[in-house]
């Protein structure tokens, strides 16, 4: 048996969300689910749920924040003037200057949704790898698909 990598292995890895209050000035962080993996059964559900009582020693499933994959784009451009930048903000300033930088709901955005793809993907690898649980990247899971047509998972 093997972990079938596809759009909803992907979809588990928002397990910690970012919000903006009313006046989208103040940033807050709240976790909004934790999802937990059996490695008998290869069963993936919410801590919370009733299927997680009959786990025996479930592993924590990967997740990243909005704003930990936000850092890791600003590191994937190995720019040390923009490294720099951006270290010396707090997390609310972060967070608004990642945005105000990116977010040109155009080529800069979309660069970055693709980015946020492969990385949450290969976390998924990365996590399998280092918990040695045998698993595959379905190439035929449409999101999946779509996502390798921009280049190769190692990358990241």
């Amino acid at each position: 048996m093997k972990f079938e990598i596809n759009e909803t292995a992907y979809r588990f890895t928002y397990g910690e969300q970012h919000r903006l209050d009313k006046g989208g000035s103040k940033y807050s962080r709240f976790i909004c689910e934790v999802y937990i993996f059996d490695p008998d059964t290869f069963l993936v559900c919410s801590k919370r749920s009733y299927s997680s009582k009959a786990m025996g020693s479930p592993l924590l499933y990967p997740f990243a924040s909005g704003l930990d994959v936000q850092k890791a784009y600003i590191k994937f451009f190995k720019d040390k003037k923009l490294e720099s930048e951006f270290s010396r903000l707090d997390d609310n300033a972060y967070w608004n200057t990642f945005w105000k930088r990116f977010d040109d709901g155009g080529q800069k955005l979309a660069d970055y949704n693709k980015f946020e793809d492969f990385y949450r993907i290969k976390m998924i690898v990365d996590w399998c790898e280092n918990n040695s649980i045998p698993y595959f990247v379905n190439k035929k899971d449409e999101f999946i698909r779509y996502t390798m047509e921009y280049g190769d998972l190692s990358i990241i």
